[in-house]
């Protein structure tokens, strides 16, 4: 698709020659900042972070965004840390039951506090992870506060690209690549061998 907007945490960092050319055409990325908003259709965009302060880590400079649907609220967190988790809470910006959050910074240590996890108790919790990667994401402690308000968890390194589908508030279908993708290494040896 061609992008008509690009909002970053960092613009002046994208390197945006490594895309192909007519993808972006003369768009500028601009920095997101809270209050931004917009509608597609039936669905709701919301920026609530960062504000107009200096952060004080490139995590923190995270676009953190809602999306709502009818009934279902997912929140896209980036890579915060616990300092804007508080700022959050403090400022009243986070929405509560939550039906899909995609984790603080990949589950690490420094983000999804308890205060964090218990404000906004969401149904789901997904992981952006790497197989085996060398941080080890999500830290077992995140993990046991998700599992504490019953989070359903996932990760993008056990599972591949995930779906999430809604027929109503309370039913969610989950779609897993790895289910659904078959390469030539996941087929057994023969016999033989």
């Amino acid at each position: 698709f061609d992008a008509q907007r690009i909002i970053a945490g960092q613009p002046g960092q994208l390197d945006l020659s490594q895309l192909p050319l007519g993808h972006i055409g003369s768009t500028i990325p601009e920095q997101c900042r809270e209050g931004m908003a917009w509608r597609w259709g039936e669905i709701e965009f919301e920026v609530i972070h960062p504000d107009n302060s200096p952060q004080d880590s490139d995590n923190n400079s995270s676009c953190v965004m809602t999306i709502r649907f009818g009934q279902q609220t997912v929140l896209l967190a980036g890579d915060i840390e616990a300092e804007v988790e508080t700022k959050l809470l403090r400022k009243n910006q986070l929405p509560l039951n939550i039906n899909l959050l995609v984790a603080p910074h990949h589950g690490s240590i420094s983000s999804s506090t308890k205060r964090f996890v218990a404000a906004i108790n969401p149904q789901h919790v997904v992981y952006s992870a790497g197989f085996n990667h060398h941080f080890g994401h999500p830290h077992p402690t995140v993990v046991q506060r998700y599992a504490l308000v019953s989070a359903q968890q996932w990760s993008t390194g056990t599972s591949g690209a995930l779906s999430f589908l809604w027929q109503d508030k309370a039913n969610v279908m989950v779609s897993r690549a790895r289910d659904s993708v078959q390469g030539y290494w996941h087929e057994p040896l023969p016999a033989e061998l």
